[in-house]
């Protein structure tokens, strides 16, 4: 549950509808509904200085109780300790950090895998292409010696893989 849905929790629980909550903080029409992540200092300043029986860290943090205890509430409305919500949204802030930073190493792990893969790929290249070349030198050389096969055949009138023989010996 996240800040918005506790926020209309409490405003359910005071058994007043958003608007009228809305309107008591000075707070736009519809404003309650477009909370994404978390309420502004200001906007905290005005929610406690209506309705200083709210429990801030229950609010931010959904820990405790929605209501502050009686010996908890402040005399006055003006009595609000705004440097408590700039602690809070600083430790809100340390741990946001802190998971954006893991998030981005996780990131450079990704980025330095897929530079080793691509090393390893353009070494793969390197050697397919190698052997290619490798194997296209040897068949030329294949291709070169027999073709010297057949000229030495021509012109000696002989095979050079079999020993001389005459034309005779070849018949038998």
């Amino acid at each position: 549950m996240g800040v918005k849905d506790r926020l209309k929790r409490f405003i359910a629980e005071m058994k007043m509808s958003q608007g009228k909550f809305e309107r008591a903080c000075g707070f736009a029409n519809g404003y309650v509904n477009n909370i994404r992540r978390s309420i502004s200092p200001d906007k905290m300043q005005s929610i406690i200085e209506q309705f200083p029986m709210l429990s801030i860290d229950w609010l931010l943090t959904g820990q405790g109780d929605m209501f502050r205890s009686e010996n908890n509430l402040p005399e006055e409305k003006n009595d609000v300790d705004v440097n408590f919500f700039q602690k809070k949204i600083d430790e809100l802030q340390s741990k946001y950090d802190d998971l954006n930073a893991r998030y981005m190493a996780a990131c450079d792990e990704v980025f330095e895998s897929g530079k080793m893969n691509r090393d390893l790929l353009r070494m793969l290249n390197e050697e397919r292409t190698a052997r290619q070349t490798a194997e296209s030198r040897l068949s030329e050389f294949k291709h070169s010696t027999a073709t010297q096969k057949k000229y030495v055949e021509r012109t000696t009138g002989k095979h050079s893989d079999t020993p001389s023989m005459s034309a005779a010996d070849n018949l038998r």
